[in-house]
């Protein structure tokens, strides 16, 4: 799953493994996982199939034991990373002008906002008032979204999804507001 086919990476907890390159006398394909064997069988295909029982996530080795009717034996490793969880670590607006510096209330119409997301991520898309998802593009070492246009005084709302290379997802929504004018005081 997720940005590549050949990475070994995967969100799915019961990966399905297709074996290929047997010899055609070949009768028994045999795996073990976690000191676990088990039989592979040939699909209604005549390809040699398997699927994993469901795992934690984490770190795994799979070993294939292939023989053949003469007795040949032949084995092949591979390891495999089970990752099912990604998160957005913190959206930070650059331009928080409110009172506080988190209260999501600033004078700048045209905010910036930095998404902090773990290294593995490699899609962010963010939604300005509901607007379309734009893709962003990772910028020396981070992601930002820039409002594209200046925003009317008012509440608004930033909606962001991140993607990370096994495919798993997280998104977050942080609502603002533009607050631009100031009454002028009468004395």
């Amino acid at each position: 799953t997720g940005d590549s086919q050949t990475d070994h990476l995967t969100n799915n907890r019961s990966p399905e493994f297709t074996f290929t390159n047997i010899d055609a006398d070949v009768y028994k394909v045999q795996v073990v996982l976690n000191g676990t064997t088990y039989e592979v069988s040939k699909d209604p295909q005549d390809a040699w199939h398997w699927a994993a029982p469901e795992l934690a996530a984490g770190t795994y080795t799979l070993s294939t034991l292939v023989t053949d009717k003469a007795g040949n034996q032949s084995t092949e490793s591979m390891t495999f990373v089970i990752d099912t969880y990604v998160q957005i670590d913190s959206i930070q607006m650059s331009a928080d002008t409110g009172y506080a510096d988190n209260d999501h209330l600033t004078y700048d119409s045209r905010p910036d906002f930095t998404i902090q997301v773990s290294d593995d991520v490699s899609h962010v898309y963010v939604s300005l008032d509901g607007t379309t998802p734009v893709e962003l593009t990772k910028t020396n070492g981070e992601w930002i979204f820039s409002c594209p246009a200046e925003l009317s005084d008012g509440a608004h709302a930033v909606n962001v999804q991140v993607i990370d290379a096994a495919g798993n997802t997280a998104s977050q929504q942080v609502d603002f507001v533009v607050d631009t004018t100031l009454m002028p005081v009468t004395i």
